[in-house]
Order: C-alpha cells, then structure tokens, then sequence
C-alpha cells in the first residue's frame, strides 16, 4: 500500500500595508487619548473661566474670552466657602497629609524589613509565618470591623486619628507580600 500524501497548503499572507497599518493604530490611540484628556481640559477651563461668562455662554469653548482668573482656586483652597460647616479645604489637605505621610513612609519601611526577612533570611518558622501573613489578606476586612472597633475602643482610641495612622504604621500584608515576591526575584 502506498501513501498519498497531499502538498502541505502555503498559509497565505494577508497583503497589509505596515505604514498604513501603524497610521491606523496610531490614529485610533490618538482619538482614544482626546476622548480621555477632553473632560479634564473642560474642567480645568471652567475653574479658570471668569463666573458670568460661564453663566453666560452655556455652552462650550476653548479657550475664555473675558481672559483668565485663579479667583475659583482662591476661594475653594484658603477660605472658609463652607462657613456653616466651618471647613477650610487647604485645612483640610494638610491634614490629609500629616495622617497619611508618616503611615505610608514608615509603613513601607517596616514592610520591607520584614519582606526581606521573609525572602532572604532563612530562619525557624519561616514558611509558617508566611502562611500566616497570607491568611490574614484572605480574610474579609469587613469580617474584622466590629472587633478592630471594640478593641479600638477598648483601649481609648476612639474618635482619634491613632487608628488611622498606627497599624499602616507596621506595613500591610499585601506590601509584605509583593516586596517578598520582588526580593526573591
């Protein structure tokens, strides 16, 4: 018996034109990026567009006729606009600031101890605490609210800024984990 084999088929080329090719994609990624940047510029626009002229046109240009004015700026960042609440939004932002900074800096510190301790250092318990550590990102933070609160609460620091700052202050799970995994390589 003999085999008849058959000529393998030739897969043929799509005849595409790679200018016209790379003309296209780059112009679709310019209309997608105008579509994203197009809200933020009309807003930033607004914020410097004179009130009544705002008032007035209702509807859209690009760029202010009566000139331009940082007065929306002034006002929203060092007066007091909402002076029923008394809030002073720079107030506001600096406080932001002083809970955050510290939490986010020593926080990375500490997780990138104890990331390095788990990735290069090889001690008793190594592989247990890690399980430990991934079991505690497993866990549904709102499982933990009621109890975080009453411990919180227990221990006086309810109604301040402590619970906010002081555990971020020894790193998150997630940090410890990802720093791990890039230490390891």
């Amino acid at each position: 018996m003999t085999n008849i084999g058959t000529a393998p088929h030739k897969k043929r080329k799509l005849d595409r034109n790679p200018v016209a090719l790379i003309v296209v994609t780059y112009l679709y990624l310019i209309i997608i990026t105008l579509c994203v940047l197009l809200p933020f510029y009309v807003m930033f626009k607004t914020s410097i567009t004179k009130n009544n002229e705002v008032i007035e046109t209702m509807r859209f240009i690009w760029f202010p006729k009566q000139g331009i004015t940082f007065e929306a700026y002034k006002t929203s960042l060092f007066s007091d606009v909402f002076k029923i609440y008394n809030i002073s939004i720079f107030r506001s932002f600096i406080n932001t600031l002083w809970q955050t900074l510290p939490t986010i800096l020593i926080g990375l510190f500490s997780s990138g101890l104890s990331a390095f301790a788990f990735a290069k250092l090889k001690f008793p318990g190594n592989k247990l605490l890690f399980v430990v550590l991934l079991a505690t990102m497993m866990m549904p933070g709102t499982v933990l609210t009621m109890p975080t609160y009453i411990f919180y609460d227990s221990i006086g620091w309810s109604n301040t800024v402590l619970p906010l700052m002081i555990p971020g202050m020894f790193g998150g799970a997630m940090t410890v984990f990802f720093l791990r995994q890039f230490f390891q390589g």
